[in-house]
């Protein structure tokens, strides 16, 4: 018995996943299928409990039997704000025996994208670019952007509040700043908001003297 991502899991869609039931006995089975997901904290502890299905399967003798598993964005959306990945676990049961197994599930988050416009240079103004497109099919709110980048901003790193981003709509910020040191700089993107946490992008920066 083995659960397996039928797609890659991509926080923002639903999860599609397969339990496959196998059976080497020379009798047929009815088994009582229970399938649970949980949300992990960062910790390893469960946080919620997300999933909690139960179903009758007839395992035929010698077959497989595949059943499909799907977690809706909408249930476990408001649970993995704060949460690192999701286990999923299976047993399956009938009067004599009993089958386990689980997974963990950790969620590909949405892109965002960061750019330097033009050749860096100390004490002129440079120009970053960030992009993030909404993937979902609603309002992305209490939106807010950090950018850090040592010897590129007065404090190192500079922070925005966006307000919303629109279902579907793709967000583009332009940053201007003034680099105080030469050298090769890391700058880091970290976009907060209703939905995702810490979606994060970097990139290098070349300051020239």
């Amino acid at each position: 018995m083995k659960i397996k991502e039928e797609t890659k899991a991509i926080n923002g869609q639903d999860i599609k996943l397969r339990l496959k039931l196998s059976s080497k006995d020379h009798t047929n089975k009815v088994l009582s299928v229970r399938v649970n997901a949980q949300a992990m904290r960062y910790t390893g502890n469960p946080a919620d409990n997300i999933l909690n299905k139960v179903q009758h399967v007839t395992l035929l003798s010698g077959q497989d039997v595949a059943i499909p598993i799907q977690i809706p964005f909408a249930d476990y959306s408001k649970y993995m704000v704060n949460c690192d990945s999701i286990k999923v676990s299976a047993v399956a049961s009938d009067s004599d025996e009993y089958y386990q197994t689980e997974t963990n599930i950790t969620l590909e988050q949405p892109v965002i994208s960061m750019k330097v416009l033009y050749p860096v240079h100390v004490n002129r103004e440079m120009t970053l670019e960030v992009e993030f497109k909404n993937p979902l099919n609603e309002r992305l709110r209490n939106c807010s952007l950090t950018v850090i980048g040592c010897g590129l901003f007065k404090s190192d790193y500079i922070q925005s509040d966006l307000g919303e981003v629109e279902p579907k709509a793709t967000l583009k910020l332009k940053i201007t700043t003034t680099p105080y040191r030469a050298g090769l700089k890391t700058v880091v993107a970290d976009f907060d908001c209703s939905s995702f946490r810490d979606i994060k992008s970097s990139c290098i920066v070349d300051v020239k003297p």
